[in-house]
């Protein structure tokens, strides 16, 4: 801890074009290495530790997993294929999260992963924006480490994914199919940590393309496919009494996200205005035939109303809802984003005045 600061310091200079994914991994699995150096101890020093920890020592002599116990061990760079199996492994390593060094790497990890995405911001390419946009995906899923480490790194991806998307907006239309497989899968909504599938929600509502463009046009109508039957999945979904007030929340900000990216998908592309209208009319319906929160439901009722008005006016939706805003802010603060009830209110009527 006390050489902190100069890891800090020093680690913007081994980001590169070439390094940064493989950078980025390391950062995220400094626990993981942690577990493995442990257990490479326990196992070459012996002792009473041993009885412990017995399923991670068979599991370190099993063929499958020694390959990936070795990519841990390396000395030499390379970012390896292990991803598909980290799972599996992760799981083996249960046992060593709460051992007192994986729990200390834990505390100081989150503060590089900061670091590496600020030093970034400085480097950004479309190759190294789409790498880590894969690697977010990826990884926001399959993580290892005590439940504070793990919460706090997918708080930091909630927030990398929009600094992505900023710094490269087609990204909506490069990696087009990994983000259609990850936000198809409504239990992505819980795993990743919430806010993340929110905010990746958001961004391609917000930075998807329509137009002339038959590629931007055919990557618009799959997401639409996509988030349309997933509006109808999420509206569904039984808030049970059980819950937190933080997961009604939750729920209720990805169902005014979702409706805020559908509206957006149709004013850049009209032809979906009409299914767009039905589709909302159709959630605040199954959401009035469900026993939602009283507060909630009248908070997406009005979002829907205002959507459904705008919607109603083509010309007034392109203006309205049809461009990517400069919004910095998370979409998790919904009255500061384009998508707030407030500022299309205030945008439309004052484009009404104008006419």
């Amino acid at each position: 801890m006390n050489c902190l600061p100069e890891v800090l310091d020093f680690l913007p200079s081994l980001i590169t074009v070439k390094s940064a994914a493989e950078v980025f991994h390391a950062i995220v699995d400094l626990p993981v290495l942690a577990a493995v150096m442990q257990l490479q101890n326990i196992t070459t020093v012996g002792g009473t530790e041993s009885g412990d920890y017995k399923k991670c020592i068979e599991a370190k002599d099993n063929f499958m997993f020694k390959i990936i116990f070795d990519y841990f061990m390396r000395t030499d760079s390379g970012k390896g294929d292990t991803v598909d199996m980290l799972s599996d492994f992760f799981s083996i390593l249960e046992q060593l999260q709460d051992h007192p060094r994986v729990i200390a790497v834990a505390k100081v990890a989150p503060l590089l992963l900061k670091k590496f995405f600020e030093a970034l911001s400085g480097i950004y390419t479309p190759e190294i924006v789409s790498s880590l946009m894969s690697g977010l995906l990826e990884r926001v899923l399959v993580l290892y480490g005590p439940p504070f480490y793990v919460q706090e790194v997918k708080k930091i991806f909630s927030s990398s994914v929009l600094q992505l998307f900023r710094a490269h907006s087609d990204l909506v239309s490069s990696n087009s199919l990994e983000i259609l497989d990850f936000i198809t899968v409504f239990r992505n909504f819980e795993s990743s940590g919430r806010n993340f599938y929110t905010n990746l929600i958001w961004c391609v509502g917000e930075h998807v393309k329509g137009g002339s463009n038959s590629h931007s046009n055919d990557v618009l109508m799959k997401y639409h496919e996509c988030l349309e039957p997933l509006a109808y999945e999420v509206a569904l979904f039984n808030i049970s009494e059980g819950q937190s007030e933080e997961q009604k929340i939750s729920h209720t900000k990805l169902i005014t996200v979702l409706m805020g990216s559908l509206a957006k998908l149709a004013a850049k592309c009209q032809e979906l205005i009409p299914r767009v209208l039905l589709c909302l009319n159709k959630i605040i319906q199954q959401l009035s035939d469900s026993r939602y929160d009283k507060e909630n439901f009248r908070s997406l009722l009005r979002r829907a109303t205002e959507l459904i008005n705008v919607l109603k006016m083509p010309n007034v939706a392109v203006a309205v809802l049809g461009g990517a805003s400069d919004s910095t802010g998370d979409s998790g603060n919904i009255t500061g984003q384009l998508n707030s009830t407030t500022f299309i209110v205030n945008r439309t009527s004052a484009l009404l005045k104008s006419v």
